[in-house]
């Protein structure tokens, strides 16, 4: 049975790996993460905390490495014989695979959303493509084209099995005809990451930067957002890498009724069905609230940050006075969803990397590193 190592931290990664991990057990899988990281909280929640090794820092998840990479030198048969990760906005785990990882272990990259796919290794630094893996996997066909456009190399597919679950539960809680509620719901962005500039033109597309001006312009406009929907209210739920709500002031200087969920209060999906309509800025969980038939609209201010959503092109707008003034979103929706892969296996996926490297050259560190 060969032994996979999965390095994970970001929210939307972990979903995908934990999915990943339940699926496809034909596997030894070890996940490594962060104390704390998003990727920490979602594993347990999926029961998979047998399988998740939690390390204080990024330096003990490179010691994790380098044991499983020294002990293979020595007896042949104890190193991982893969490492599968998730490139996301900070710099654990893509640092680490650098350092540790690349021309010792075979190793693939899984993205997941369908932007930053070059700024995950380093561009534009130079020489950022000696920061890509043996492989490059994406879930779905919009992905995959993305990756070409880009000139990505080595891509291959693999199957979503978090957006077919995603899928499942959706149309399992409609079946239990959820209580909806009569506040609208406002997905926060997250902003606790160093590689985030502060004005959103950093080395990623980020659009956190700007949502204090789309609340406060939603705010200042209450009355018309609630009349729009029938809604009494504002949920704010906050990103799951945030624990303190930024926008307090903003709130209590309102006369909106609010609340603030933290993401462990409840599971997005009943989050958002417990809603009346749902608003944000570019954040994969208004793509959920739109799979879930509720009325969702993004609000982006800066054309610049790009449309990054697989969302219908009647539910982007550039404000809040140009969402009112277009006509009301329909609350369900037939759109097909996004082609993913169902018969790309991760046995395929394994099959795209070279052979694992043996004896005394695993034990060594990437060259230069």
């Amino acid at each position: 049975m060969k032994r996979v190592l999965a390095l994970i931290h970001d929210a939307g990664g972990a979903e995908l790996f934990a999915a990943l991990l339940r699926h496809e057990q034909g596997f030894a899988w070890t996940a490594l993460t962060l104390a704390g990281a998003p990727a920490e909280a979602i594993f347990r929640r999926a029961g998979l905390d047998g399988l998740l090794q939690v390390c204080a820092t990024p330096e003990d998840c490179a010691a994790v490495v380098d044991a499983a990479c020294i002990n293979a030198a020595r007896d042949g048969n104890s190193g991982f014989d893969a490492v599968l990760y998730n490139p996301g906005w900070g710099p654990f785990p893509q640092r680490l695979v650098e350092r540790c990882v690349l021309g010792r272990i075979p190793c693939a990259a899984v993205l997941d959303s369908w932007s930053d796919y070059r700024e995950r290794f380093g561009y534009p630094d130079l020489g950022w493509e000696q920061n890509l893996p043996d492989a490059v996997a994406l879930c779905d066909d919009r992905a995959l084209a993305l990756a070409r456009e880009l000139g990505l190399p080595r891509l291959a597919r693999l199957r979503n099995h978090h957006f077919e679950s995603l899928l499942e539960r959706i149309a399992a809680r409609k079946r239990q005809a959820p209580a909806q509620g009569r506040d609208l719901l406002f997905l926060s962005q997250t902003t606790a990451d160093p590689a985030m500039s502060a004005n959103g033109h950093g080395r990623f597309v980020y659009a956190g930067a700007l949502e204090g001006q789309v609340l406060q312009d939603l705010l200042a406009q209450g009355e018309a957002v609630c009349a729009r929907y029938g809604v009494s209210g504002l949920r704010l739920r906050l990103h799951p890498s945030e624990t303190a709500c930024r926008h307090l002031d903003l709130l209590r200087a309102s006369q909106l009724p609010f609340t603030v969920e933290q993401a462990s209060q409840a599971e997005l999906v009943d989050s958002v069905l417990a809603a009346k309509a749902v608003v944000g800025l570019n954040t994969m969980a208004l793509f959920t609230a739109f799979l879930c038939g509720r009325p969702t609209a993004s609000i982006l201010p800066d054309p610049a940050l790009g449309r990054v959503l697989p969302l219908p092109p009647e539910l982007l707008h550039a404000s809040v006075a140009q969402w009112l003034r277009s006509p009301r979103e329909s609350s369900t929706t037939n759109a097909a969803p996004l082609a993913t892969f169902p018969d790309a296996g991760l046995a395929a996926l394994l099959n795209h990397l070279p052979p694992a490297r043996s004896g005394a050259d695993r034990a060594l560190p990437r060259s230069g590193q």
